[in-house]
């Protein structure tokens, strides 16, 4: 069985940005405007997260997100 990596984007990417990954094999979800909560809320069930500068990685939002291997 294949493990496939979950990614959240939570800020405005291009499009190209999620099809890219997503022809590599990796789920993608894109939800922005997410409150710090919010994403506490449901990074647990993401192995990476992409971001530019409007989403804040804090020590509570990692402390949340046992599975994310890369920010």
């Amino acid at each position: 069985m294949k493990i496939v990596p979950k990614l959240l984007i939570s800020d405005k990417l291009s499009p190209r940005a999620a099809e890219i990954l997503q022809e590599r094999g990796v789920d993608v979800d894109i939800k922005t405007g997410l409150s710090p909560d919010e994403l506490a809320d449901i990074i647990v069930d993401y192995d990476g997260l992409a971001i530019r500068s409007k989403t804040k990685v804090t020590a509570e939002i990692l402390s949340a997100a046992p599975n994310l291997k890369v920010v």
